[in-house]
């Protein structure tokens, strides 16, 4: 994790995060070609009102309130029931709801995301060891802290020692994936809807003293994209087994992103970018039937893998595991759009 000011004391910096002086940033607003806005509005103190889709101001959007209400579908814990749960609720809603959901979301995520709270340590109940907190792992805390409820987060946000980091907590993950499953149900579309704010660790530049990011000059993100969701896996196989595999599936990736084949063999798609999803568990009982679908902007594919997937004897024998589980996705991503065969795939990127 990245290391925190120690000139700050984890309250202070609290109250710095809570005051209206040090405000969520605002972005400008996305309009369509009908000049409708997809800004709901804006209150630094706490009534943050985002909705992403352009029919906001035109349809209803999730008020703070409400998202808490929609928060207690989950009971204060996540399970495979309460999510759920609370998927099926918000799958019954407007599209623009549901779009709405994940921004505030992504809201509560971001005021959470300091150094501060990032310095919070993750414990194995049952040996005392210190895990420590990824990135990934700081984020699915946070939302296994939302997860319990208002009460837990607000306390949260004061006291960043109230962060809630057990392994129970880690569940926290499977909350993110709530709205995008509630409009795929709702819309029978990939959700492709991108929050204001990110809730990824480091996102809040304010709060970890880094550059204001600007939109002079975006980063376009490339035709394809890789999601690996590992959940705790990374502890089973351990630190170096699982940088090992996040390089070797980079790198995969990289080479297929800039390769001209590949990126002819998507074109007939008619859709701009595809995304990958691939999600280890430790159980059968985990996985869910392969799916892909196409959106407005953007297709998706989610395969599940055993998590034996990210171990391997040699670097080699895991780049070609991971070739495998690459060609796997897209020959289900081919069936789902009637694509030609697939290419072949490109050796490493220089």
């Amino acid at each position: 994790m990245r290391a925190s000011d120690p000139a700050r004391s984890s309250r202070a910096f609290a109250r710095i995060l809570i005051s209206e002086n040090y405000p969520i940033p605002r972005r400008p607003p996305e309009v369509d070609g009908r000049g409708r806005s997809g800004l709901c509005g804006f209150s630094a103190a706490s009534q943050f009102r985002w909705c992403g889709a352009v029919s906001c101001g035109y349809g209803p959007c999730v008020t703070e309130d409400e998202f808490w209400s929609l928060v207690r579908q989950l009971g204060g814990v996540v399970t495979e029931e309460s999510i759920e749960r609370l998927t099926a609720v918000l799958a019954t809603r407007p599209e623009a709801e549901i779009t709405s959901f994940a921004d505030q979301l992504a809201e509560v995520l971001y005021r959470l995301d300091t150094p501060a709270h990032a310095e919070q340590d993750l414990v194995d109940p049952e040996s005392g060891e210190s895990l420590g907190l990824s990135d990934d792992s700081f984020l699915y805390v946070r939302a296994g802290t939302v997860a319990a409820g208002r009460a837990v987060y607000e306390r949260a946000l004061i006291d960043p020692a109230a962060l809630l980091t057990t392994l129970d907590a880690m569940d926290g993950e499977f909350l993110l994936s709530v709205a995008p499953d509630a409009w795929e149900r709702a819309t029978d579309l990939a959700w492709d809807h991108e929050t204001p704010l990110s809730y990824e660790t480091g996102s809040n530049w304010q709060a970890w003293g880094t550059e204001e990011p600007h939109d002079d000059d975006p980063w376009v993100p490339p035709w394809l994209q890789l999601h690996s969701s590992y959940g705790i896996g990374w502890q089973r196989v351990g630190e170096d087994g699982f940088r090992a595999h996040s390089t070797a599936q980079d790198m995969v990736h990289d080479s297929i992103v800039k390769d001209p084949a590949w990126q002819a063999w998507w074109k007939p798609a008619g859709i701009p970018d595809l995304e990958l999803n691939f999600r280890y568990a430790f159980e059968p009982d985990e996985f869910e039937k392969p799916r892909a679908r196409g959106g407005k902007r953007r297709a998706q594919a989610v395969v599940y893998f055993g998590i034996e997937r990210m171990t391997a004897p040699t670097s080699d024998r895991l780049r070609a595991s991971v070739e495998e589980d690459f060609l796997l996705v897209f020959g289900l991503v081919r069936d789902a759009f009637s694509l030609a065969v697939l290419p072949p795939l490109p050796g490493p990127v220089a």
